[in-house]
């Protein structure tokens, strides 16, 4: 892709949250140093992703490289491992027989196989990190083809063997594994290969969540005013159009719950470094993960702990709770945190500012005009927005569809100091557009950190009629 599209690309996740600190976000704690590149680096790990290939009818191949994929049919990606060798971790190698078959094993010999490449290097037992499972290859004995599969990539025909002592991220071939939420009026699809991040949201018979590449969805994503790091709930920066290709976060848990009171779906990710090239030393496909981290959601439809008011409380199915997790090892300073971001499609364009303290929702909605964003160039529009408790919202030309982010600041109780709209395309036609909620420039916690905001939708006005019911009955 060209070099203008993967710019903006990265802009479209990230950029919202580093402009809220240059425009007025506040610092760490006193004393506290700044989170900086090489303490980042000290927690990543850069990845080898493993692809099966189709050599012949009777041979699939494993390759870590993508050139060499690109030789043969591509089946799709069955792991990711570490790329480097280090304590805890010991080789897989891809063994040949000479004339008709691949099999990936941890012995540099096996049977009337002998060494051809080095595909990387798995956690043994003792170091796995979470979210990895044990690799497993498959034996077809009718043609006699070894075969390495995942936990979500088998073949039919194929018996599993386990690799002994060898632990990477399983990966789910070139499938978009979706885990479905139904709600009374909403609906929800979380995609498991990029990290669980919300891949469909519907209301009234639409689609409202553009998903183009895994950097869109509804999810998270963090940076830092020392650091050029992005670490991302749903994947990294490749973009293409082939699944197979893209670099998703792997997931770690997923799950739905549902009870009387509440419908509930959790996932949580181990989130990939989205400018992975800054930190590998430029390589195109090897993405880097922070493999101690967990990034993700709690989102609850129908939650009855919500009380919009006996008037009011038609509107319930149309608000989803959304609370923001994340889980870190160590304390992160001078941090920042989409809870969460959403790219919707490109009908939802009228954007829309809510001051949920207004007694009015008239009063309190502001249609953004093109004068009121902030031209980044390349058809980029900005819109950073302040306020103690409401939100912003996008809503089609008609205002029949509207989806939008509600919130308060900490000192109301909650967790956004900020919200933004993004434009990017033409300003009438716009190829996606973006809103966010955020946490602004903070210290987070050793151990789990939750952000809660609600998202809602409906048609513009039950939006913002929603808004401002839960700020009058005390939702921050």
């Amino acid at each position: 892709m060209s070099g203008k599209w993967r710019w903006m690309l990265r802009v479209c996740l990230c950029t919202g949250v580093m402009l809220a600190g240059m425009q007025g976000g506040g610092a760490s704690a006193a004393g506290d140093a700044a989170t900086t590149d090489s303490d980042l680096r000290s927690q990543q790990t850069d990845l080898s992703i493993l692809w099966i290939v189709q050599q012949s009818a009777v041979n699939k191949m494993t390759t870590a490289i993508k050139k060499d994929a690109a030789l043969s049919k591509m089946v799709g990606q069955a792991a990711y491992i570490p790329l480097k060798k280090e304590k805890g971790r010991n080789p897989l190698y891809r063994l040949y027989n000479g004339s008709s078959d691949h099999m990936d094993s941890m012995n540099v010999n096996e049977g009337k196989y002998s060494k051809e490449a080095v595909l990387g290097y798995p956690w043994n037992a003792a170091a796995k990190p979470a979210g990895t499972t044990a690799l497993i290859r498959g034996f077809h004995s009718t043609n006699g083809d070894y075969a390495l599969m995942s936990d979500y990539l088998k073949f039919p025909g194929y018996k599993v063997e386990v690799l002994k002592n060898a632990y990477g991220y399983p990966r789910f071939g070139s499938k978009v594994p979706l885990i479905e939420l139904q709600g009374s009026k909403v609906k929800v699809k979380s995609n498991l290969a990029a990290g669980g991040a919300v891949w469909e949201l519907w209301w009234n018979g639409k689609q409202m969540i553009d998903h183009l590449d895994y950097g869109r969805e509804i999810q998270s994503s963090m940076s830092f005013t020392n650091a050029t790091a992005l670490p991302t709930e749903g994947g990294d920066g490749t973009a293409d159009p082939d699944k197979s290709n893209m670099h998703g976060s792997p997931i770690a848990f997923w799950g739905n719950k549902v009870t009387p009171n509440f419908k509930k779906q959790s996932t949580r990710a181990v989130p990939l470094e989205w400018n992975f090239e800054h930190y590998n030393g430029g390589l195109p496909d090897v993405p880097v993960i922070y493999k101690d981290w967990k990034l993700g959601k709690d989102l609850y439809l129908d939650d009855k702990s919500i009380d919009l008011g006996s008037s009011y409380n038609y509107l319930r199915g149309q608000v989803i709770r959304y609370e923001t997790v994340l889980q870190i090892p160590r304390t992160l300073n001078s941090t920042n945190i989409e809870i969460p971001t959403a790219y919707l499609t490109n009908d939802l364009r009228r954007g829309f500012t809510f001051d949920a303290t207004k007694e009015s929702v008239i009063e309190g909605l502001a249609e953004v005009k093109k004068e009121d964003y902030t031209d980044l160039g390349s058809n980029v529009f900005h819109l950073q927005y302040g306020v103690e408790a409401g939100g912003v919202i996008y809503a089609t030309d008609d205002l029949q569809y509207a989806l939008g982010v509600y919130g308060s600041t900490p000192g109301q109780g909650g967790s956004a100091k900020y919200f933004t709209l993004w434009k990017f395309g033409s300003f009438d036609s716009p190829s996606v557009t973006k809103w966010s909620a955020g946490n602004g420039w903070s210290t987070f916690k050793a151990g789990e950190n939750r952000f809660t905001t609600y998202i809602v939708a409906g048609t513009l006005d039950q939006v913002r009629v929603a808004m401002r019911r839960l700020y009058v009955m005390g939702y921050r």
